[in-house]
This record gives C-alpha cells, sequence and structure tokens, in this order.
C-alpha cells in the first residue's frame, strides 16, 4: 500500500474508528456509533486486502520481467566494478575461489562488491597518480559506457524500476559524470606526469592533486553504488 493511500484514506479512517469507540463508551450509544464503527473497520479490511490482492496479481505477472531488469540492473553494476577494478590493476584471481559457486549469482556478485569495496576503493587514489593519458582515455571510456548504460536501462524499463532503483541508477550515473570533470576539462593535465605538466598561475601540480582527490571521491562513490545495486538485487533473489 503506497504512502498516499495510507495518508488520506486508511488513517482518516482508524481516526472515526477511534473517535466512534470513544463515543459510544462517553455516549453509551449502543446501534448506530456501533454500526459506524463497525463500516468503518470493515472499509480498512476491505481496503488493505483489495490493496494486497492488486500488487499480488502485479508481482505474479510480471515475475519473469522483474528478474530479467534486475539481471540486467546486476550486468550494469559488475561491468561499473569491473571496469575500474582493471584499469587501477587489479586482476580477476578473485574468481578462482568462486569455480564451485559459478552457478550462485549471489555468490558472485557478493565477491565482485567485496574485491570493489574491500580492495580497490581503498587504492584508488594512490592508482590515480600513476595512470597516464592513455590510461585517462580507457577510464572516460569506460565511465561514459556506465552513464550511458544507466540512461538505456531508465528508457526501457523505467515503468519497471523500483523507487530504490532509479534513485542508485540516477546517483550512480551522477558519479560516473563526476568522476569524468577532471578529464573533459583538464585533458591537459589529468594523466600527464608531474615533470610534463603545463605551467598554470599557481602550482600545477597541486592543482593535478586537488582535481584527482576530487576523482577519487567520486570514483569510490561509483563502486558504492554499484554495491548497493548488487545489494538490491541479491534481496530480492533471496526473498
Amino acid at each position: 500500500m503506497t504512502k498516499s493511500i495510507i495518508v488520506r484514506l486508511v488513517v482518516p479512517l482508524a481516526c472515526l474508528t477511534a473517535l466512534s469507540l470513544l463515543f459510544q463508551n462517553r455516549l453509551d450509544a449502543d446501534d448506530l456509533l456501533l454500526n459506524l464503527t463497525s463500516e468503518f473497520v470493515g472499509i480498512i479490511i476491505t481496503v488493505g486486502y483489495v490493496d494486497w490482492i492488486l500488487k499480488e496479481h502485479d508481482r505474479q505477472v510480471w515475475r519473469g520481467t522483474s528478474e530479467r531488469v534486475d539481471l540486467r540492473l546486476r550486468t550494469l553494476a559488475h561491468s561499473a566494478i569491473t571496469g575500474i577494478r582493471s584499469e587501477f590493476g587489479f586482476g580477476a584471481e578473485f574468481f578462482d575461489r568462486l569455480i564451485e559457486k559459478r552457478n550462485d549469482i549471489n555468490a558472485i556478485s557478493g565477491e565482485v562488491k567485496r574485491v570493489a569495496l574491500e580492495q580497490v576503493s581503498p587504492a584508488i587514489r594512490g592508482k590515480l597518480d600513476d595512470i597516464d593519458t592513455d590510461g585517462w582515455k580507457r577510464l572516460a571510456h569506460h565511465l561514459e559506457s556506465v552513464s550511458r548504460n544507466v540512461e538505456q536501462l531508465i528508457v526501457h524499463f523505467g515503468p519497471r524500476l523500483g523507487a530504490k532503483d532509479m534513485e542508485l541508477l540516477l546517483d550512480l550515473q551522477q558519479a560516473a559524470e563526476s568522476s569524468l570533470t577532471f578529464w573533459r576539462t583538464f585533458p591537459d593535465i589529468a594523466g600527464v606526469e608531474d615533470s610534463r605538466l603545463p605551467p598554470t598561475s599557481g602550482n600545477t601540480v597541486e592543482f593535478k592533486s586537488a582535481f584527482n582527490d576530487m576523482t577519487a571521491d567520486s570514483l569510490r562513490e561509483v563502486l558504492n553504488l554499484s554495491a548497493k545495486i548488487l545489494d538490491l538485487c541479491s534481496g530480492r533473489v533471496a526473498a
């Protein structure tokens, strides 16, 4: 039952029911208020039951579609993490431990998430100092792909996405776009060796370091949001 239905219908009916009971006890009015109370309770039960039936019917009808949409959400999250992991030099050795669980999508997602949050995320800031302009080009291409894929999911499957799905997707797209700010604004500085940086009115090395700090924060957010999407999909499978 949506919040609007609860606030606009069920809550007022519940208040009227309570008032009817109160006046019945205070005024010792038997029939009228007792009947009103019974009517209010009946309406509340009916509204709740009908709402549950409609939602259950919708869930059953769209179960197959929802599962396929979840698979696309999971694929997006895996891809977002893998592109960053690969660009920063983290291999796929951790998949060896999943060979016996290769048919357990939740186990695979859990391991992808663990590596993203425990290994890649803490190392991002240092790794940004090491990538060159070619590395930045690859990273930028990946982040642009993440942003486009989010857009496609929303366009094609928006009506079947839950509110939390949509929130996470929009935040993920924003984080990916924010991660590109340095490269899009200063491609002549991002990834350039300190000794070859162009002169600016200030300290160019510090300028580059400050933008790397900002980029690291945005990339960590991409990983965190991807992990949350995996958690959401895994939770629905478990349920």
